[in-house]
This record gives C-alpha cells, sequence and structure tokens, in this order.
C-alpha cells in the first residue's frame, strides 16, 4: 500500500518562511537567502514525510505566497497593470503580484478566501489585455530536487477547472474560453513530470461545489483524458 498527505505546511516549525519574507520585504535579506531558507524547509518537510513512513514526498505545495498564484504565473496571466514590473527580478515580481507596487501606485490582485476556509489566495484576474505569456511553475525544479536526494516525490497542482472557476471575469463565457490553451500549459508541464515521479496529484477542489459552467461540466472528462495521456497515465485527481 502507498501512502502519502496531500500536502505539507510551508511556514516551518518556527515560522521560518514567514520571518525569512519579512526580511526580504524590508530588504535586509537577499533573493538568495530567502531562497535557501525555503529549500531548507522543503528538505526539513521531506524528511518529515519519509521518517513517518509515506510512500511519498509532496512536491508542488510549498508557496512563497499562494498556489493559486503560482499556478497563475505559470499561465502567464498576470494582470496586465503589471507589466511595468517585469524589469525587476523574478521573486520581486511575484510579490508585487500579491502586495502591489506602490511606487507605480499598482494596487495588488485582490485575496479571498479559499473556499469555506479561513485560508485565502489571490484571485485570478481574466480580462481582453491579459498578458497569457506562461512561466515556470516551481513544481518541477523542487521534483527533481526531491528525486536527486533520493526521495519518491509526488508533485502537487491545482487544476485547471478550479483555478478557472475561481478567477474573476466580466464575462464567464470569455472565461471559459481560454480552457483548452490553459490545458496545453499544464499538459506541458505534466510531460516534463511524468519521467520523474509514480504519480502526479491534481486538485479539482471545484468537483465538491456548484461553480462549474455547463461547458466546463461537459468537457471535464475529454480534458482530463487529454491530461492523463500527457502525465503518462500518472494522474491522481483529488477533491477535497
Amino acid at each position: 500500500m502507498k501512502t502519502h498527505i496531500l500536502g505539507f505546511p510551508s511556514i516551518g516549525r518556527q515560522r521560518e518562511l514567514k520571518q525569512a519574507l519579512e526580511s526580504f520585504w524590508n530588504g535586509s535579506r537577499s533573493a538568495q537567502s530567502l531562497i535557501a531558507v525555503a529549500t531548507d524547509l522543503k528538505m526539513q518537510h521531506w524528511n518529515i514525510q519519509r521518517h513517518a513512513g509515506l510512500a511519498y514526498v509532496t512536491t508542488g505545495d510549498f508557496s512563497f505566497y499562494d498556489r493559486m498564484l503560482d499556478i497563475t504565473c505559470m499561465l502567464g496571466a498576470t494582470p496586465a497593470r503589471f507589466a511595468a514590473s517585469r524589469g525587476d527580478s523574478p521573486l520581486e515580481k511575484y510579490f508585487s503580484l500579491a502586495r502591489g507596487d506602490a511606487l507605480r501606485n499598482v494596487p495588488p490582485m485582490e485575496m479571498t478566501k479559499w473556499f469555506d476556509t479561513n485560508y485565502h489566495y489571490l484571485v485570478p484576474e481574466i480580462t481582453d489585455n491579459t498578458p497569457w505569456q506562461p512561466g515556470e511553475h516551481p513544481v518541477l525544479a523542487d521534483t527533481l530536487l526531491a528525486r536527486d536526494l533520493r526521495f519518491a516525490p509526488k508533485p502537487a497542482l491545482i487544476g485547471p477547472f478550479t483555478w478557472l472557476a475561481l478567477a474573476k471575469s466580466q464575462d464567464d463565457d470569455h472565461k471559459w474560453s481560454r480552457l483548452d490553451g490553459i490545458v496545453k500549459v499544464y499538459a506541458e508541464l505534466l510531460a516534463s513530470l511524468a519521467p520523474l515521479c509514480e504519480i502526479i496529484q491534481i486538485e479539482e477542489p471545484v468537483l465538491s461545489t456548484d461553480m462549474l459552467a455547463p461547458a466546463a461540466v461537459s468537457s471535464f472528462a475529454e480534458i482530463y483524458t487529454t491530461l492523463n495521456a500527457a502525465s503518462g497515465n500518472r494522474l491522481m485527481l483529488t477533491t477535497y
């Protein structure tokens, strides 16, 4: 029997991530130092899972800020108002989405509760001028690292239907028309992850709600057939 957990908290036993983030934001810590803290926390958490006897350690559950934001950046769906931040470092650009850019008078993305919990996420914004310039998702580098350290990784991703269902748009039909393009980006990532692991966890908590548009419901099976094929039949569909 294979055992694993859905994910592990990022913050650290002594809130190390929170402290590192705050010192990075106030300018007293470098990006390299922040990344080193994050890497150390990931390895600590993987060791806890292995020592507990779990068959897999979860990757993709760690985030500097928000896992929904990580998907937004992977898809390149960052709001156009942040275009002026593109010359900054990747971490500064990432955090500007979450915290805004006071120097340029750019407001942050909206934050709201994750379903019926007290956790929060940054709401994706889909407009006519959304750039859609795909980027990287940290799950790939983390999975490579875990494998190189001789852990058995199980990548975890928030799924495309949940990401789209929670995105805000003035026109729901326009929002769901982006599904095929979004799935293409997911499929490319899943194909890269497949040689590194036995299973890939993809999370669709939206399936426990009535938030899916009729067109999304009718395309669900077909889309997941495509994604499962891209993953080498490694997908484990998860909801809450």
